[in-house]
């Protein structure tokens, strides 16, 4: 996706960086189908009431919808002054960009894919795949909820094209970014 305006805020303008989608299709195909399996076995190990049947098919429904379909429908995004990392509707991390000091490429990252953070140390990976990454060092750190409160210093995160995604980073950012060391 290329660069467009904000609706209803046509000075604004953001860019749209999309990640790897089949991580996510290939978990919503075997949630399908495992929500299908354990509600069966349920229904025949535990005949109860049709109306908790209903109630259990709909928050298991709701979790599928958040954590199977969601990651589908979200990307990341470069706003005037913030990159907003996301992964569905569950989560979602805006990094100014003048916390940013450096952009790199990131041959390798942490073990899981998906959104972790490391118990010790400082850094949030929010990935599709384990290798072809970049990572970010910010100045003074922010605090990430998701990462149980503390304050991160580095973000490891891929795109579709993490070429472009760097350039553009580096070209909006408002700290002198550094590519691998070297000042811009």
């Amino acid at each position: 996706m290329g660069a467009s305006f904000i609706k209803g805020a046509p000075h604004h303008f953001h860019v749209q960086l999309e990640y790897d989608r089949r991580p996510f299709v290939r978990n919503l195909v075997l949630m399908i189908p495992s929500t299908m399996v354990l509600m069966s076995f349920l229904w025949v190990v535990m005949p109860t009431d049709p109306a908790w049947m209903a109630i259990l098919a709909s928050i298991i429904g709701v979790a599928v919808i958040i954590f199977g379909v969601s990651p589908l429908l979200t990307y990341h995004e470069l706003t005037e002054d913030a990159l907003v990392l996301r992964q569905g509707w569950y989560f979602q991390l805006r990094i100014p960009l003048d916390q940013i000091t450096s952009a790199s490429h990131l041959e390798r990252g942490a073990r899981k894919v998906g959104v972790s953070f490391q118990v010790i140390g400082s850094r949030l990976s929010v990935t599709t795949r384990r290798t072809d990454l970049m990572e970010l060092v910010l100045d003074r750190g922010i605090r990430a909820v998701w990462a149980w409160g503390k304050r991160i210093d580095r973000v490891a995160f891929d795109t579709m094209d993490n070429e472009r995604a760097l350039r553009e980073i580096r070209d909006r950012s408002l700290s002198p970014v550094r590519s691998n060391g070297a000042e811009r």
